[in-house]
């Protein structure tokens, strides 16, 4: 079973941020999250929305694009 606890990480030592009973051995994944949060610039997200556009039916490119992995031509 898999459950998910915040901490923060202090020394090395890593402290949950809810009080709950961890167990004493067990296995674990440990993603170490950046500090400072960036903060998104809107202006660019703004300024590239739109410029991606689709110049072909998307089922035709798909089966294209299968029929290369598949070796066809």
């Amino acid at each position: 079973m898999y459950s998910t606890v915040e901490a923060r990480l202090d020394h090395g030592r890593i402290i949950t941020d809810e009080p709950r009973q961890l167990p004493e051995t067990g296995r674990i994944l440990v993603v170490v999250m950046e500090p400072d949060v960036q903060e998104v610039d809107w202006e660019k997200v703004r300024a590239a929305c739109g410029k991606l556009k689709i110049r072909e039916d998307t089922v035709i490119w798909q089966r294209r694009l299968r029929d290369e992995w598949n070796g066809r031509s």
